[in-house]
């Protein structure tokens, strides 16, 4: 997969997550929550053998939870700094 797919794979999940999701602010401890709920869907996927396609689905939504993170700021240290 060429990084510029990549990149645009994480794009459109992370608007598709704005869009049902809301733009709002997390905090450390959200962000943590949200990412391990992430990622523990990706080791699930994993583990179950899934196909490649499916491990990179997760991969992406692990990826663009990260991206919102750092896009938005943590609200208790950088409030309101979008």
């Amino acid at each position: 997969m060429l990084r510029r797919h990549i990149t645009e794979a994480i794009s459109a999940e992370l608007d598709r997550a704005y869009a049902k999701h809301g733009r709002g602010q997390w905090g450390r401890h959200e962000f943590y929550g949200m990412l391990k709920e992430e990622v523990d869907e990706l080791w699930d996927a994993i583990k179950a053998d899934e196909p490649q396609e499916r491990v990179r689905e997760e991969a992406i939504q692990v990826a663009a939870m990260v991206f919102r993170y750092l896009e938005n700021a943590d609200r208790y240290r950088e409030p309101n700094k979008v």
